[in-house]
Parts: C-alpha cells; sequence; structure tokens
C-alpha cells in the first residue's frame, strides 16, 4: 500500500473511532413503550365521590422496570398518559399521577385550595348538566432503574359522581442527560 492509500486508511479509521465514540447510546432520547393497557370496555365504569383530599379513587396501577442507562450521566425519564372517557355530571374532575407514591408532579392547579398539590382539572363544567367528554393527560417524572408502580387516581368535587371508562393507559421511558432542561423539569415561560 503507498503513503497516500495509508493515509486514507488512516483517516478514515480515526473517523469511524470518533464516530464511535460520541454517537449516543441506543436508548438516549428514544421512546420505549413500557406498557400499553385498556380498561372499562365491558358495559362497566370508574365511579366516585370522592374528593382529591380524600385521595379519590385509583383507576389504574401497573408495576414496570427501568434498565440501568448504558452510559453514565443520564437520567431515566418516564411518560405515563391516560386517554378516556369522562361524564362529569356536573361538577370538577380531577385525576393525579404517582411514582412509587409520590406525585409525577406535585405542582398546585390554579382551580384548586391548599389540598390539590399534584392534582389537575380534566373537566370545568359550563352548567349543571352531565358534561361527557373525552381526555388526554401526560405526565413525566424522573425515576432511577429498578422496579417502579404508577398510580393513576381519579377524584370529583366531593358532591358529584364522575364516571370514567373506554379508558387506555400507556407507560414511555427514554433517557436525557441528567440535570438539563429536558429531564423532565419545569419548563421556561
Amino acid at each position: 500500500m503507498n503513503r497516500k492509500g495509508k493515509a486514507v486508511c488512516a483517516l478514515l479509521l480515526v473517523q469511524l473511532l470518533a464516530w464511535g465514540v460520541f454517537v449516543p447510546t441506543a436508548d438516549a432520547g428514544k421512546m420505549v413503550r413500557v406498557s400499553s393497557q385498556f380498561r372499562r370496555f365491558a358495559d362497566d365504569f370508574d365511579s366516585t365521590t370522592a374528593n382529591e383530599a380524600a385521595g379519590g379513587i385509583v383507576v389504574y396501577t401497573k408495576s414496570f422496570s427501568i434498565p440501568t442507562p448504558k452510559t453514565s450521566g443520564m437520567q431515566p425519564v418516564v411518560f405515563v398518559t391516560i386517554s378516556a372517557v369522562l361524564n362529569t355530571q356536573g361538577q370538577f374532575s380531577h385525576i393525579s399521577c404517582e411514582v412509587d407514591g409520590a406525585f409525577c408532579n406535585a405542582g398546585r392547579d390554579p382551580f384548586f385550595g391548599p389540598s390539590g398539590a399534584g392534582w389537575v382539572i380534566t373537566e370545568i363544567p359550563l352548567d349543571s348538566a352531565d358534561q361527557l367528554r373525552t381526555f388526554e393527560y401526560t405526565w413525566c417524572a424522573k425515576v432511577s432503574p429498578g422496579t417502579h408502580t404508577v398510580s393513576i387516581r381519579m377524584a370529583s368535587d366531593g358532591s358529584s359522581i364522575v364516571d370514567m371508562w373506554n379508558a387506555h393507559f400507556y407507560i414511555d421511558r427514554t433517557e436525557f442527560k441528567a440535570s438539563t432542561a429536558d429531564d423532565c423539569e419545569l419548563g421556561a415561560s
């Protein structure tokens, strides 16, 4: 091999090595569906009059596993999504998400009083009539590698019944560089 051929091979080898060193792991930033389940499609429904201060009722719970990131400095993040039909019967409906007993987002909805941390309002009725709607909501939560349990709760305002049926639940995972604004942090306004 002549001098020019050796130089081209050396340059190609250096480029391949550099590319291999700087390419992120296969899971970095890639969404992986951990679970996809549905409930209440058989002429049945979840129903409650319990408010968020009483904890509402659990409408979904699922244990799942998160692998250790292949690259150090990566933060595992899960996304929990619910999509369902809801009947508020003229009152507010509230939904919360917890991973291992801690709220996915412990922030406070502006319409709630002091007991509303971790809950979101899915329906605000405009009159006292039944409000039959579909809704979807997604939370993100930082997690560590290992086994976790997610729970989704539903509550009413405490005075009227809230019903839910035809529900789908999704758990997805990804990895972000830890300690960045991208790893399930409060976004800029």
